[in-house]
């Protein structure tokens, strides 16, 4: 019996070594493998034109780079050492220590930015007077500062309540203020923030949101300096761009400011009822023309505005694309399609989007380009902008070609 027992051990411990060899082997590649593809992914993500200026991709990519050690060489030792048995960790002094501290503090690094990131994420989108101006219910009476609170449903729809606030006698509130000070109804901002302390101060008037009603109108130098906000507040692919730049009116001088000063009869403006500009549509009806006028006339003050390209240090922000262009710019800079000599911009903020004035601007600039006798038009847009592509499409345009950071769009006016 005993000899049976010992030759059924022998034929059948090789196999089981073998396993442990062959999971740590095989299990082990497939990690490597998919851990670096998606490592890379992530790398090339967040160091893209989309995210790279955003704070929180810094601590993402940091995490990258810590998953990527963790997976090339702790990953990889155990392997040649767990799989292919050969003892590289016990044989060679400074790959142990060196392994024994990527692998302890490599996963609490990435933890640690990946929790730093998330913070960042939460506190750059949280916006919350909080008790500011008083311990009350808040109000305003400028629509456009509540609807700067609201949040979007799934079809880009916001809702706000209209309500009649008695106001009566207010003074200016601080974060102290528990109960309105004796003599006064309301505390307040110095502006248009309301706190009220009483539920009978205020009943709201319906169900429905505030209609605004908005106005399409020709473009005048007053509007410059609106029609560049809006650029601004619309400058990463349809969201805000404000965080992008350090000069808020650098993004408006390339692509607002050039056409109403060189092509002002094609300048249209958006405006909400207490004269405040929402929206834009610029044109230019032949292409050629005007970026002659923009590299003779327009560059040379940019120039003189805008002295110095910044340096390697400085390009944190997005400034210095737009700037370097002022300095290097030239016709050969520009896409141009012969099919379609003109060229449009339209930008419109949130608030003014998904009621129709985006068709009417556009239409109302196809008709004025028809008029002058233009046969086509293009647009620019990102690539990644899919509310926007469908917008142009379901308008007639077509794609004409694609870029790396552009699409551009055409339609026929004949």
């Amino acid at each position: 019996m005993s000899t049976i027992n010992s030759s059924a051990t022998t034929s059948v411990n090789p196999v089981l070594l073998k396993v442990p060899f062959q999971l740590n082997i095989w299990l082990g590649l497939f990690i490597f493998i998919t851990g670096n593809i998606s490592t890379i992914g992530n790398f090339t993500v967040f160091t893209s034109r989309m995210f790279r200026n955003r704070a929180c991709s810094v601590y993402l990519i940091a995490e990258s780079i810590c998953t990527f050690i963790y997976f090339d060489f702790v990953l990889v030792t155990r392997v040649i050492q767990k799989g292919f048995n050969y003892p590289i960790i016990n044989l060679y002094d400074p790959i142990c220590k060196v392994r024994q501290f990527f692998s302890e503090y490599t996963h609490q690094v990435a933890f640690t930015l990946f929790a730093l990131a998330t913070i960042d994420r939460i506190l750059s989108t949280h916006r919350d007077v909080g008790t500011k101006y008083g311990h009350g219910v808040y109000f305003s009476s400028q629509a456009s500062y509540s609807h700067s609170y609201t949040e979007p449903n799934t079809r880009g729809e916001r809702c706000m309540f209209l309500a009649r606030v008695l106001v009566g006698n207010a003074t200016i509130g601080t974060k102290y203020t528990k109960i309105c000070p004796r003599g006064f109804d309301t505390t307040t901002d110095g502006s248009y923030i309301y706190v009220i302390y009483h539920d009978a101060q205020a009943f709201v008037t319906n169900n429905q949101p505030p209609l605004e009603s908005f106005t399409i109108q020709q473009c005048t130098a007053e509007d410059e300096d609106g029609a560049i906000a809006v650029c601004l507040k619309t400058g990463d692919s349809g969201n805000d761009a404000s965080l992008l730049f350090n000069d808020p009116k650098v993004l408006g001088y390339r692509f607002v400011a050039p056409y109403i000063h060189l092509s002002p009869d094609l300048a249209f403006v958006l405006k909400d009822s207490e004269g405040n500009v929402c929206g834009y549509v610029l044109a230019a009806l032949d292409s050629v023309s005007f970026y002659t006028q923009y590299v003779n006339e327009w560059l040379p003050k940019m120039k003189q505005l805008y002295p110095n390209i910044p340096s390697e240090n400085e390009r944190l922000k997005e400034d210095w694309e737009i700037i370097y262009g002022f300095h290097n710019d030239n016709l050969q800079s520009f896409k141009l399609f012969d099919d379609y000599p003109s060229h449009l911009h339209i930008d419109l903020l949130p608030i003014a989007q998904r009621k129709g004035y985006g068709t009417k601007m556009i239409h109302r600039i196809e008709n004025e380009l028809q008029r002058r006798g233009s046969t086509g038009v293009h647009l620019g847009m990102a690539p990644n902008n899919t509310r926007a592509l469908h917008f142009y499409t379901k308008l007639g345009f077509t794609i004409l070609a694609n870029g790396q950071d552009t699409m551009w769009l055409g339609k026929k006016l004949v």
